[in-house]
């Protein structure tokens, strides 16, 4: 069965639902949503057409500044074992080239430390202002670079190439 998406029909309150997207695309004549539009009309002669309204609720935290830099500092001030600390980058060494990696690295960081709030980036974020309105006092921070096998293929062969990131 074809999922089709933008229409609905609810038989027990008797209403055909469109979205807005749905109802535009089906308002051009000959368009696939019109036939779909038509078959569920021509099925339910009797029901109401209502477009479909979405409410979008905010409840997703950002956490903005969250960078690699900041987790690993983090880390290193507030881990109370060095054990954290070398999970740390074995989930950075893990997860290096996933298309998810960051994600990864984030969601490890916040279930190691739940008390990690905003206010630790923004002070972070006005620590870093500081430094760099003065350059005389700024700290000089050596970044780990982490060396990974990237595959590529061309034609038959497939090549290997070493490539340094930064982490």
């Amino acid at each position: 069965m074809k999922k089709t998406k933008g229409i609905s029909a609810d038989i027990i309150k008797g209403v055909i639902y469109v979205t807005k997207t749905f109802a535009n695309r089906a308002s051009v004549l000959g368009s696939d949503e019109e036939e779909l539009f038509l078959q569920y009309q021509a099925k339910h002669p009797t029901f109401a057409i209502k477009k479909k309204i979405t409410q979008i609720t905010k409840t997703k935290v950002t956490h903005n500044g969250l960078t690699l830099e900041f987790m690993e500092r983090y880390t290193a001030n507030h881990a109370k074992t060095h054990a954290i600390i070398s999970q740390f980058q074995t989930v950075i060494y893990d997860y290096t080239g996933h298309p998810a990696f960051y994600s990864k690295v984030k969601s490890w960081f916040l279930k190691q430390f739940p008390e990690h709030t905003a206010k630790h980036l923004s002070a972070e974020k006005a620590k870093r202002r500081r430094e760099n309105a003065n350059p005389k006092n700024q700290t000089h921070t050596t970044k780990t670079h982490i060396k990974t096998e990237v595959i590529q293929f061309v034609s038959s062969e497939t090549v290997i190439t070493s490539q340094t990131i930064p982490a």
